[in-house]
């Protein structure tokens, strides 16, 4: 991608921009950014840097040879990262061990870097992460004409990234509908045109970290909906904790929801944490959330605003990851209308609402609930195993 002189030119960066954005899986993109990088800038060390969305981050590509070790984050100044994530802007350092800036970081120091260029890959909504390049000797090419060619192919990166995670969001919801004809998704049984979307909806909602609203006729399933999205997800592997918001007085769910401190009311004998400490790092599920009193919407609004909060009785401001998806046989664009629920917490809440629909629009889905529910039944308790076609038409 460098001319002979070390210095990048517009068509090439275009050109490169071209390649990238006619990519479509994500390890390819990146893959792609990453040699170019290397190879305009004679670098030792070129890297993707990617956040998570939480605050974690990992190497999602590198220039390194497969019968090298492992690049880690170790290997790379922290501080020369963190700075250009901060300030939003690219950084270029010619001599870093000279460069005032930066010759006093360990990293810097340990690694004994020579020159870098760090350009943040600046999304729509957030930081997505670095383009990271170094060299540990003076044959780079770490130039600051360089460095706005580098901050374009950032910004065909970011694109890319975007282009790519819808590509894969499609593909997932594609291969979701060519399963759909299979009886079961996880807890889910069906195959009719209705459970189709439903199991599309979910595969996409999986992949997101957003709060789900989960709406439906009492008995239709909004629990297992749910449990499923949470399966499917990057959750999957912690707590999915569930919590029934009817009839609960606001003492008692102000506790169960944030736990409380010892002899903060009659009866807390100890200190005890509530159920959204129980889903860190998982799911937490509020089913028949229209019910939840005044005062608890208010401060579970404060607590999805900011994921911090208090133990009843407690000053200790705490803070919880978790996925929130919420559910109602209400409908509850009418309880704002009425004044019984916080517009302002539907709108945190009803981010990506989801329709479960009932049985009676989906009857095609009968004799496989039927065959499913007889075989438990038999396993369980010997019962008959089958059913007559004449008792199912009945039925239907």
């Amino acid at each position: 991608m460098s001319g002979e002189s070390g210095l990048l030119t517009m068509e090439q960066v275009l050109d490169v921009g071209r390649k990238i954005l006619e990519l479509r899986p994500l390890e390819e993109v990146l893959d792609a950014v990453v040699k170019s990088v290397s190879d305009a800038l004679r670098a030792e060390n070129a890297l993707i840097i990617l956040d998570d969305g939480n605050g974690r981050l990992r190497i999602a590509a590198s220039n390194q040879e497969e019968t090298e070790p492992p690049l880690s984050l170790e290997n790379v100044s922290r501080s020369l990262f963190e700075e250009a994530v901060k300030t939003r802007k690219p950084i270029l350092t010619e001599s870093a061990i000279r460069d005032p800036r930066f010759s006093a970081k360990s990293s810097v120091v340990l690694q004994q870097i020579q020159a870098a260029m760090i350009v943040p890959l600046v999304g729509a909504e957030r930081i997505e992460g670095v383009i990271y390049a170094d060299s540990r000797s003076d044959r780079a090419c770490f130039r600051e004409e360089n460095l706005e060619p580098l901050a374009a192919v950032a910004a065909f990166c970011t694109l890319a990234i975007d282009n790519a995670r819808r590509y894969d969001s499609t593909r997932r919801a594609l291969n979701a509908l060519k399963r759909s004809d299979a009886p079961h998704r996880g807890r889910l049984i069906g195959t009719s045109p209705p459970m189709q979307t439903l199991y599309a909806l979910i595969e996409r909602i999986a992949a997101t970290d957003l709060p789900v609203f989960i709406s439906g006729e009492s008995g239709t399933g909004k629990e297992l909906v749910a449990r499923e999205i949470h399966d499917s997800s990057l959750r999957s592997g912690k707590p999915f904790v569930a919590l029934y918001c009817g009839n609960v007085s606001a003492e008692i769910f102000e506790s169960e929801l944030f736990g409380h401190k010892q002899g903060s009311f009659t009866g807390a004998i100890a200190d005890k944490p509530g159920l959204v400490e129980a889903a860190a790092g998982g799911t937490l599920f509020l089913d028949e959330v229209a019910d939840i009193p005044p005062i608890i919407q208010a401060k579970l609004l404060r607590f999805l605003q900011d994921w911090q909060f208090r133990r009843v009785g407690d000053t200790n401001v705490r803070t919880a990851d978790v996925r929130v998806i919420a559910a109602t046989n209400k409908i509850l664009p009418q309880e704002v209308a009425s004044g019984r629920f916080r517009e302002d917490l539907f709108y945190r809440l009803y981010i990506f609402p989801v329709t479960v629909p009932p049985l009676r629009e989906r009857r095609e889905d009968l004799p496989l609930l039927v065959r499913h529910f007889l075989n438990q039944n038999h396993k369980a308790h010997g019962g008959p195993s089958g059913i007559s076609p004449a008792v199912l038409r009945h039925w239907m």
